[in-house]
């Protein structure tokens, strides 16, 4: 059996062609060190990768970069209103993971331009 997919360690199962690997977009938080805001902190931006391909959403606060752990892509516990943040970003998450769950369900293998609309709805 010919696997068309990729030849990524996920879609292979025992030699074959993995028929339960739903191709899905990775999620994670960044702090957007290339736009400074007036109040000189940073946005935090959902990043959505698919197919080699990057989409943005912010996520409507912001931070000083010397609150934020790049490496770990979070904020630190010194950070003012961290709880806060850790929550908007945990429900974000979320809701983005069960929409892309959901078309994953459905198998619909969608392209990055409706991933523009999904992202337009949270």
């Amino acid at each position: 059996m010919k696997c068309l997919a990729d030849f990524s360690f996920l879609h292979r199962f025992n030699g074959e062609c993995n028929p339960f690997y739903i191709p899905i977009a990775s999620i994670s938080v960044i702090c957007f060190k290339s736009k400074n805001l007036a109040n000189g902190e940073n946005p935090l931006m959902l990043q959505v990768n698919k197919d080699g391909r990057r989409k943005y959403k912010s996520l409507g606060i912001s931070v000083n970069q010397s609150d934020w752990d790049f490496k770990k892509n979070r904020p630190k516990p010194t950070c003012p209103d961290v709880r806060y943040i850790q929550q908007i970003i945990l429900n974000k998450v979320t809701e983005l993971q069960k929409l892309l769950l959901n078309l994953g369900a459905d198998n619909q293998n969608f392209p990055l331009n409706n991933l523009s609309k999904l992202l337009k709805s949270i």
